[in-house]
Formats: C-alpha cells, sequence, structure tokens
C-alpha cells in the first residue's frame, strides 16, 4: 500500500505563503512522518523575508525562480492570499513541478499533465455543519 501511494520515497514541496496557514503546514509534523518535506518558503510580506523555520529560510517570492532552478521540488503548496495563487502557480508549472496543493480561495489553471487539489477549508467546514444539522 505503501508503495501504491507513493510514500516509499521523500518528496520535496515549496511552500508559497509564510502567514498563519502556511505556518500550520510546514510545522505540521505529520508531512516529515509521510515522507514530505518543505525544501522552499516563499512569502511577500518582508517582515518575514529572512525568518528561519527550522533550517528553511523565508524567501522573497522574487527569488522562487532561481531556487526552483537550483533546488527543484516535485509538489508545490500554495497558501497564498487568491490574487497571488496564480501567478505561483504559473511558476510552479513553468519549473516543471507536477502537482500542486492549493489552499487559496480561488480556482486555479493547470495544464492536463499538472495534478491539481484544491483544499478549501470554508466549504469542509460548511459541509460539517450540513452534516450535522440533519
Amino acid at each position: 500500500i505503501v508503495g501504491i501511494l507513493g510514500l516509499n520515497r521523500e518528496w520535496k514541496m515549496a511552500l508559497f505563503g509564510a502567514g498563519s496557514l502556511g505556518h500550520a503546514l510546514y510545522f505540521y509534523q505529520g508531512f516529515r512522518d509521510d515522507g514530505f518535506y518543505f525544501a522552499h518558503v516563499f512569502d511577500a510580506d518582508k517582515g518575514r523575508i529572512g525568518e528561519k523555520w527550522h533550517d528553511i529560510e523565508i524567501r522573497p517570492f522574487e527569488e522562487a525562480e532561481a531556487d526552483l532552478n537550483l533546488n527543484p521540488v516535485d509538489i508545490g503548496v500554495v497558501a497564498t492570499p487568491d490574487e497571488a495563487a496564480q501567478g505561483v502557480t504559473d511558476i510552479l508549472v513553468e519549473h516543471g513541478v507536477r502537482g500542486i496543493l492549493n489552499f487559496a480561495p480561488r480556482q486555479l489553471s493547470v495544464p492536463e499533465n499538472v495534478r491539481l487539489r484544491n483544499v478549501n477549508l470554508a466549504v469542509a467546514l460548511e459541509s460539517l455543519s450540513f452534516m450535522l444539522s440533519r
């Protein structure tokens, strides 16, 4: 089962968005336990640039392309505001990332060869609320 799920290897990821959600995702131990590791964290907030999370320094969005060229990743995690999400996704696709986990509150456009999973926490809570109200 581990092989079928692709959990028999390590997956390198890039996180775009170092706000509250990005912080929670980065520090979630379950990812590391399953072989998912962040190689990069990018943010637009100048106050966060240079901050260290474990051994990763938060880098400015403007450095993402160069960093991804030097240290490619398998998966991109988008935890940005909606207006930045498509631009981030485009950068990931241009750099060969074939899996994107989207937490931004918008639909993203990707080529057919890129696997996109949208996570909308508000919809998940609304669904749970509906089930509890029945």
